[in-house]
């Protein structure tokens, strides 16, 4: 035992002695007190005494006040302990003293373990915040970690990874946490005989499968509290692992549907150069083919034709044929306008000598999207107006910044009858067909069907309203490229 410490005991010794002292003599000095009262007078001097300092002052207090109550109170006064009453007398003093330390001792543990229970319930509401919103178990982690480093007392965390073997260690004294704790703690070998003094490690079990485990070294953070980390752990890297497989599926979904959109417009497409074709083999094997110049100018219509439909027929097979996560959209920064004049300039031979114009809005802003899918839409929907419209009547893609300038629109319009109102939520439906020209025009319902994939694909929209002068008017919008980048 030190001096200080020798100091601070006859401090409290000699402190009691006084106060205990004073009181006795008070008591023996005042008049009309017996040894009734001042029995009273003293069990609520060494119970205070118990409140206030602890065991050493009131086992003073109860030593001074029974030999004081014996010695001028009890009879034979003058002579203490030397009666059974005066022992009795000391003794409850002393047990008195005993069991309100003890008492008080409790209820003061049950304090600190309230308040630290407290204290731990309002750290696991940070954690939990902390954590929320993670988008893999890593970054569960490293949330988890910061949050917890930021508790007074906590000097380093670390998390073993079971599949992996990998181990992320944080904070100054990650060093006391053993990888050979961390891993019999997860099953993963022997567990070490101990972790050292104020070092923890608990498993971690995800969805009912040992994930890994996490060590902490700390001086305030409880068995208890480590184990609900873990558990919080856990269940955070079970529901990343769930967000994560339901998005990996959603992908999947989304890469058919794109994959089976673009063969449908490969082969809408693929119909245009057969028409053509058709067209200019049933013009040469016609009693007249013309002169030298436009049997060539047919042939060459055809070879040309054969040419696209070869293409097409490339694209269509390599989309096909791709991996999971191959087929994606490559969007980039592109000028609306020459997009849809590669359409237009690839639909040609479809259109012929119909009036098909181009109608561009000033200023026009370059867009974020992929030109072949945009190009495949708009030749869709001008195939679509070729088929629905009288033969000779004009088509016409217009070009136009939306109001709000976070979009521009394309319309692609024609002089046919039009898209009734009752049908118009049902059209871009897969193999849906309009009631009036279902049996008349050839198809199968899925052009439409296709341009609205591909256009959602690229961030935008597609209805189909009125065209200004009779007819119908498919529209849809591209993203501006200022708003995306």
């Amino acid at each position: 035992m030190t001096v200080r410490k020798v100091s601070v005991y006859g401090f409290r010794v000699f402190r009691s002695l006084i106060l205990a002292g004073l009181l006795l003599a008070a008591a023996a000095n005042l008049p009309h007190v017996n040894a009734t009262t001042s029995a009273l007078l003293f069990v609520l001097v060494v119970l205070c005494f118990a409140l206030l300092w602890g065991r050493l002052e009131s086992l003073v207090a109860a030593v001074v006040a029974g030999f004081g109550l014996d010695y001028w109170f009890l009879p034979p006064k003058g002579s203490p302990l030397r009666e059974t009453q005066h022992w009795i007398s000391l003794l409850a003093f002393c047990a008195t003293a005993l069991a309100t330390v003890e008492l008080v001792a409790r209820v003061r543990r049950h304090q600190a373990e309230a308040l630290r229970r407290r204290d731990e319930l309002d750290r696991m509401r940070e954690i939990a915040g902390a954590i929320s919103g993670a988008e893999s178990a890593e970054d569960v982690v490293r949330r988890l970690a910061s949050a917890l480093l930021a508790i007074p007392g906590v000097e380093a965390a670390a998390v073993y990874e079971r599949a992996t073997g990998r181990t992320l260690r944080f904070g100054g004294g990650n060093g006391r946490i053993e990888d050979a704790l961390l891993r019999g703690v997860a099953g993963a070998g022997p567990v070490p005989a101990g972790g050292g003094s104020g070092v923890g490690a608990e498993p971690v079990v995800s969805a009912g499968e040992a994930w890994g485990s996490i060590g902490l070294a700390s001086a305030s953070a409880s068995p208890v509290f480590l184990k609900a980390v873990a558990e919080r752990l856990g269940n955070a890297v079970a529901k990343v692992r769930i967000a994560e497989s339901v998005k990996e599926v959603e992908d999947a979904r989304r890469e058919e549907e794109l994959k089976s959109a673009i063969l449908d417009a490969l082969a809408h497409e693929v119909r245009g150069p057969l028409g053509s074709i058709k067209i200019a083999a049933s013009t040469l094997l016609s009693d007249h083919p013309g002169n030298e110049q436009q049997r060539r100018e047919m042939l060459t219509i055809i070879r040309e034709e054969v040419d696209r439909m070869d293409r097409r027929i490339d694209e269509a097979a390599s989309v096909r044929s791709a991996a999971p996560g191959e087929v994606a959209v490559q969007r980039a920064p592109c000028a609306p306008e020459e997009i849809a004049r590669g359409a237009l300039e690839e639909m040609r031979t479809t259109i012929g000598r119909r009036p098909a114009g181009l109608n561009v809005s000033a200023s026009l802003p370059e867009v974020y999207c992929d030109a072949a899918t945009v190009r495949h839409v708009i030749k869709l929907l001008l195939d679509n107006a070729l088929k629905y419209s009288p033969a000779g009547s004009p088509i016409a893609i217009s070009l136009a910044p939306c109001e709000t300038g976070s979009k521009v629109l394309v319309a692609v319009s024609d002089a046919g009858p039009g898209v009734a109102r009752a049908e118009r939520c049902r059209i871009f439906e897969k193999q849906y067909r309009g009631a009036r020209h279902r049996d008349s025009v050839p198809g199968m319902g899925m052009g439409l069907s296709s341009a609205r994939r591909l256009v959602e694909s690229q961030g935008g929209e597609i209805w189909v309203d009125d065209a200004p002068g009779g007819g119908a008017m498919f529209c849809f919008t591209l993203p501006v490229c200022r708003d995306i980048l």
